[in-house]
């Protein structure tokens, strides 16, 4: 091995350390149960009464006017078990239950790290949603969304990437001296024997 491929070796290891992982929950093919919490590969979904989780729809929470949306004044949470990026749900289908112009009226409160708000937002109608757009670059490690008095609404799918780990270069950069150190002993023992 030689010294280029060593340090090649290094960065793309240190690149590494701190990449970010995507992930797509799709909720319509889970099949039909109700459970107090939905775990799923990244986090988990709980509500302020069963997730009511139907296939080909997505989830819902059981109570209020109908099981298959929230709606009501009910709410839905999705929590991260590590932070995230670039979030995003998608709602396809909206109700209008207090008869006004807009279906599917509910508030979106987003937190991050240490669960702390990062604020809360009025959202309407159906279509896929990105967290982003409302809070910048934030980290965010769970969302909340709770109808609007009787409107209602349905949540098929979430995206997310888990946000990089930085990379402690204090910590690493010790380790990669010392590495180019012994390369570079390694060298020189070569080119004197």
């Amino acid at each position: 091995m030689n010294f280029r491929h060593l340090v090649f070796g290094l960065a793309v290891s240190l690149a590494m350390a701190g990449a970010a992982q995507a992930g797509t929950v799709n909720f319509t093919n889970l099949g039909t149960f109700t459970t107090p919490e939905l775990v799923f590969s990244g986090g988990t979904v709980t509500g302020s009464a069963n997730v009511n989780v139907l296939n080909f729809n997505g989830l819902g929470i059981v109570g209020g006017n109908r099981d298959l949306s929230v709606d009501s004044n009910e709410q839905i949470r999705f929590d991260f078990t590590a932070p995230a990026i670039n979030v995003s749900y998608f709602a396809p289908n909206a109700l209008n239950g207090d008869g006004n112009r807009t279906a599917g009226d509910r508030f979106i409160e987003i937190f991050g790290l240490g669960g702390v708000s990062v604020g809360v937002f009025a959202q309407t109608d159906v279509g896929n949603y990105l967290l982003s757009d409302l809070v910048g670059a934030a980290i965010i490690t769970g969302f909340s969304l709770t109808a609007d008095g009787l409107d209602g609404f349905v949540i098929s799918q979430i995206s997310f990437d888990t946000a990089p780990s930085e990379v402690p270069l204090p910590a690493a950069a010790p380790l990669f001296l010392a590495a180019l150190a012994g390369a570079g002993l390694l060298g020189r023992r070569r080119r004197q024997a």
